[in-house]
């Protein structure tokens, strides 16, 4: 059976909104590449040029729960953002994070970057 892509939006829309989906993600395109992006309810959690979504969804259901999901609504934010450097027009990021896949040596070295101006 195939389902049209309206229904399709709806569905991953209506997961997204009754906060079903533990992790979206979503490939984009950009002035770089194609890249895999992925966020949770947390923050943005996964940036890579590997954008073949088979590559991730194993390790991102490990971390952040089952119910991960093909949902571009899902980093709306982080898409506008990555266009807006792109295109010129931001220098710095408004994100919030998610830094559960990553390893606490890499998580605090993030933190001391973060302090240097």
């Amino acid at each position: 059976m195939t389902v049209s892509a309206d229904l399709d939006r709806k569905f991953r829309d209506t997961a997204l909104a009754l906060d079903l989906v533990d992790m979206g993600f979503d490939v984009i395109d950009t002035a770089i590449g194609s890249l895999f992006v992925a966020a949770s309810p947390r923050g943005l959690a996964a940036i890579s040029f590997d954008d073949d979504p088979e590559h991730h969804l194993e390790r991102l259901a490990r971390i952040a729960g089952p119910a991960v999901l093909r949902s571009p609504r899902s980093i709306d934010l982080a898409h506008r953002e990555l266009d807006e450097y792109f295109a010129g027009r931001r220098r710095a990021f408004d994100l919030a994070l998610d830094l559960r896949m990553l390893a606490p040596f890499t998580v605090s070295v993030l933190e001391q970057l973060a302090r240097v101006p």
